[in-house]
């Protein structure tokens, strides 16, 4: 069980980086650039377009990993 929390965390602090990256490219958060609709003011460049997937992916994948520790925590 150790070892899967290991491999828990370390994907969390991945996710959580990519978070931040992206934070700090952008100034705002997910939610707000999507609100923003940043992807359509930008044109719709391969690269704002890449960053947003990428960015959707590691958010998602924080909630995931944030739940399946407290599930292996016994929290659920």
């Amino acid at each position: 069980m150790r070892l899967a929390e290991q491999e828990l965390r370390r994907r969390l602090a991945r996710y959580q980086l990519t978070d931040r990256l992206f934070r700090q490219k952008y100034g705002i958060t997910l939610d707000e650039f999507e609100a923003a609709e940043v992807v359509k003011t930008l044109g719709y460049s391969f690269e704002v377009e890449n960053d947003h997937q990428d960015w959707d992916l590691a958010v998602d994948g924080i909630r995931t990993v944030e739940r399946q520790l407290a599930s292996l925590r016994g929290e659920a």
